[in-house]
């Protein structure tokens, strides 16, 4: 009976509001916002997706799902991967079968430390234009504008 007992225990109750962290809720936040991010989806689009598909989410309720400042329970989860296109596994994590399960999951849940700047510069219209472009100089992103 010893083999069943686990060496180690993952502890779900996080210390990191004592260590200044922020307490992570999800792990498919990160996720969520790389598919919509490639497929060039703000996060009012990916919302009004949701909605149209039944549920009731908010830009800002997304914004908080790809924080990991919420949790996300397993319904939600099957809307956003239909609306995204994707598998419900592709919203998770990738993790080898050979990678230590736990050493992974307490890594994926580390909290992160908040370091806000200093100072905030505004950046130019040319920086914002240099930012968001491509070798070509033309955003990735940028849907064609129709003329009535």
């Amino acid at each position: 009976m010893d083999h069943l007992v686990p060496t180690e225990i993952l502890v779900t109750e996080d210390s990191c509001l004592r260590n200044g962290g922020i307490k992570l809720h999800n792990l498919v936040g990160p996720r969520i916002r790389r598919i919509r991010v490639q497929k060039c989806w703000s996060q009012d689009r990916l919302a009004e997706a949701l909605q149209r598909a039944g549920l009731d989410k908010s830009r800002v309720a997304i914004a908080r799902i790809e924080a990991q400042m919420v949790y996300v329970s397993d319904f939600q989860l099957l809307f956003i991967a239909r609306v995204l296109g994707v598998g419900l596994l592709d919203l998770y994590p990738t993790i080898g079968p050979e990678d230590d399960l736990y050493d992974t999951v307490t890594e994926l849940r580390r909290p992160r430390k908040y370091a806000a700047p200093n100072r905030r510069r505004r950046k130019t219209n040319r920086a914002k234009r240099r930012a968001g472009s491509t070798p070509n100089g033309r955003s990735q992103c940028r849907q064609p504008r129709l003329f009535a």
